[in-house]
């Protein structure tokens, strides 16, 4: 779809609003329920490589109150591939290490 294009929603259906963050790929959609996709957009942005994450929902109206469910919400720590290296490092360190002090009591 048209990154410009203005997608106007009916007021009398319901929509669902899906946005996606997966390193620096974000995605979102909006979609009527039980039906079509009617927005989708995807940007790439590496700004914000860590931090925290959390949900929120803001009306400018106050009546109708918004209306929000979350559902699906996960949000996971990776770690950095330099602290998988020193882990694993680690761990080799401390076999080799238990290796040798079996070796050195029993000669």
């Amino acid at each position: 779809m048209d990154y410009f294009r203005k997608v106007t929603l009916d007021p009398n259906k319901d929509y669902t609003l899906t946005l996606s963050v997966v390193g620096s790929l974000l995605s979102g959609q909006v979609r009527e329920v039980g039906g079509p996709v009617v927005a989708y957009q995807t940007a790439i942005d590496a700004t914000y490589a860590s931090g925290f994450s959390g949900l929120f929902a803001f009306s400018q109206v106050p009546v109708p109150p918004t209306d929000v469910t979350w559902d699906n919400f996960q949000s996971l720590t990776v770690p950095e591939p330099a602290t998988s290296l020193l882990v694993a490092l680690g761990i080799i360190g401390l076999t080799v290490l238990g290796r040798n002090y079996r070796t050195t009591q029993t000669a």
